[in-house]
């Protein structure tokens, strides 16, 4: 179906390729084997390659997979020099630029520090770290407005602008600075405030001359010209900012009235056709002032960032964002820099690039051109081979971080169709699943006429044909029936309740009957672990387990609002303070009342009250449940600094027996899971 594509990704170095791959494509196995190519033929050593991934944690895959590969080939490999290509590529590879665009900036700027204007010593800030110096930045600094009594923030705060969004105003200028230089040179609409008093005190003159014809004081068009000649005596002496800034409320002018109440009829065609032209000018002067005022705003707010941004200098800090833009800004305007880094990099291959952002294509662009220099990513010519991206629109979910489908659009474009490849054939799921992926979506997925931020739909087709299709995507609907009143269609609540039991049933159906499943290229029955509920919200976890607990199906729960609440947790979350904190007799008290430790309050209470604390630190040794459970802790305790989280932790679950304990217990197994979760999240911090 798509071979020769394939094999184009593989082993065709000499053209420029954006390679459009869907879920389940294999697209990494792809850059893996281009990449593995690229050593082959000598074409480029690894250090000379550049590979961007949208997380850390594709990364590393990445360059997992490379290493399995590599040591695969270093083994089989009979030509001597291949052998020695990969041999020396394995040695490389923790060195390789296999990395997120961040990464790879970060290790540019320390390079080029001095071209670049940075510090060499910058600390890279995390998007928390960033929002606290931001959120502190702006409180000093909107405090220090208000002790000025700053005319213009009066203004702002007379015009209902809250303090809540110019902070979110400020917040989305910081993080797209690349794209606010140009609002923050004001381009002010001029306007002659003069002319329209004017215009207004004769439409209103005119107006109420014409009103006298009116036979109905109750006609709408006789209270509209009333309504608009007191709004007019109310503001015809403020001054022109108070004025201006009930032209920005608005000014109601409607054209109304009946010719039944007129005398003569015609009287109120007149009146309409004025009240529509005094409309115009009063809307288009309200633009022009909106317009003014946007353009002050965002000048005023020009000076946070400016301070924003040399306290981040004074701390030496970057954010994510700072690394695109200083990278960006040293490759656009440094020719020399920019010429030295294409030459070093022979290959620059990008993954995910759906969700590249404009800064992070321009310094893609900027590094795979021919020549230094175009002076925008546009005008950019590529160098033939050098540049190559995959990607699927059908995934670009990262739009909020500045992801950009139409760049994507663009970059496809410019490359044109002959460079331009389509992979379709999906690895991971069956046919019978693809058929209703494609017949759904291919309707749903469709190009706007107007516009490319939504790509034409592409169909996925499976490598898998031998799977029976009859049993691929069914269709659970719910009961026809109506709530208690009869009158009312299901509450939420209901419908969940009736969704998750039909879902019970039919995992039950599933294993009883043994549906197939492929495993290791292989049919076998289907079992509980093969089965996966993903659900809409967190919230109707509850109603699931009830349901699943009452079939007997046994189930884990990965990721839940009550993960928190639950007894094994809540459990260990208590010991793990008390281990803590002994000094604090609240936190020993609930350890040794958890269902760890089982200590009734009769004994607790008699326990202080014959030694007087609670610090297990303190006690001596003692035969008592509470003394055993005291030198437990006080065993724990001294060891809580001396081994990783991981490793404590263990120590925590062997000594207490805490997995014994609620395995016991009732749905033992999805409590020992909950805990063991526990243990296993604590491995990214060791």
């Amino acid at each position: 179906m798509d071979e020769q594509a394939r094999k184009q990704i593989r082993e065709d170095l000499d053209h420029t390729y954006l390679v459009e791959a869907g879920a389940g494509t294999g697209k990494t196995t792809l850059l893996v084997a281009r990449i593995l190519h690229i050593i082959r033929t000598a074409s480029a050593t690894l250090p000379q390659i550049v590979a961007i991934t949208f997380t850390e944690k594709a990364a590393q895959e990445l360059k997992n997979r490379l290493k399995e590969k590599l040591e695969s080939e270093i083994e089989t490999q009979t030509d001597f020099q291949v052998q020695k290509l990969f041999s020396q590529a394995l040695r490389e590879l923790e060195y390789s630029s296999i990395t997120t665009i961040h990464g790879f900036c970060n290790s540019i700027l320390r390079e080029k520090a001095v071209e670049a204007q940075v510090d060499i010593g910058f600390n890279v800030v995390s998007e928390s770290s960033a929002n606290s110096l931001y959120e502190a930045a702006w409180e000093e600094w909107i405090l220090c407005k208000i002790k000025d009594k700053e005319e213009f923030l009066r203004d702002l705060l007379r015009l209902g602008i809250s303090f809540e969004q110019m902070q979110k105003t400020a917040m989305l200028l910081s993080k797209h600075q690349d794209l606010a230089q140009e609002y923050f040179h004001p381009k002010m609409q001029l306007f002659s405030f003069e002319s329209w008093k004017q215009y207004f005190n004769n439409s209103i003159t005119e107006l109420e001359m014409l009103s006298s014809s009116c036979q109905n004081k109750e006609d709408r068009g006789y209270q509209r010209i009333l309504a608009l000649s007191n709004e007019w005596n109310f503001i015809k002496d403020l001054p022109e900012k108070d004025v201006v800034r009930r032209i920005i409320y608005g000014i109601e002018v409607k054209s109304e009235g009946n010719k039944k109440n007129w005398n003569p009829g015609d009287t109120l065609s007149d009146i309409k056709e004025k009240l529509k032209a005094l409309k115009e000018v009063c809307e288009t002067l309200a633009l022009v002032a909106k317009h003014n005022l946007t353009q002050r705003f965002l000048a005023w707010l020009k000076q946070f960032l400016e301070d924003y941004q040399k306290q981040k200098e004074q701390k030496n800090m970057l954010t994510f964002e700072d690394l695109l833009i200083y990278t960006r800004n040293m490759l656009q305007k440094n020719k020399e820099v920019r010429k030295e880094l294409q030459q070093r990099y022979r290959y620059i291959l990008v993954d995910e690039f759906q969700d590249t952002d404009p800064l992070q294509t321009e310094i893609l662009f900027f590094l795979s051109e021919k020549e230094p220099i175009a002076e925008e990513w546009q005008q950019v010519c590529l160098e033939e081979g050098k540049f190559f991206a995959v990607g699927d629109p059908k995934q670009a979910i990262y739009r909020f971080r500045r992801a950009d489908i139409e760049i994507y659009e663009s970059v496809k474009a410019k490359l044109g169709k002959e460079r331009f490849l389509e992979i379709q054939k999906n690895f991971r799921s069956s046919c019978g699943i693809l058929d209703w992926v494609n017949h759904v979506f291919s309707h749903l997925i469709q190009p706007p006429e107007n516009g490319a931020y939504q790509p034409k739909y592409s169909n996925l087709y499976a490598h898998r044909t031998n799977m029976p299709k009859d049993k691929s995507v069914y269709y659970l609907s719910l009961p026809n029936k109506k709530s208690s009143s009869e009158e009312e269609s299901l509450k939420m609540d209901e419908i969940i309740e009736e969704e998750s039991e039909s879902i019970a049933r039919m995992i039950s159906l599933v294993v009883r009957e043994k549906w197939p499943v492929v495993q290791n290229n292989a049919f076998q029955d289907a079992q509980y672990g093969d089965i996966a509920i993903l659900l809409r919200r967190l919230s109707y976890v509850e109603s699931f387990e009830k349901a699943l607990t009452r079939y007997g199906i046994p189930y884990q729960v990965i990721g839940s609002k009550s993960y928190y609440s639950r007894v094994e947790i809540k459990s260990l979350i208590v010991l793990l303070l008390a281990l803590l904190e002994p000094y604090n007799e609240i936190r020993v008290a609930g350890a040794l009342r958890s269902p760890v430790f089982s200590v009734s309050d009769e004994e607790i209470f008699l326990y202080k009250h014959q030694h007087g604390t609670l610090d297990y630190r303190d006690t001596k040794e003692s035969e008592s449940h509470i003394g055993q459970v005291f030198s437990l802790l006080r065993e724990l305790h001294h060891k809580r600094f001396t081994l990783s989280i991981s490793l404590f932790l263990q120590e925590v679950f062997e000594k207490t027996g805490l997995l014994l304990t609620f395995m016991g217990m009732s749905k033992g197994e999805n409590r020992v899971a909950n805990l063991l979760k526990i243990l296993q999240l604590s491995y990214s911090f060791s």
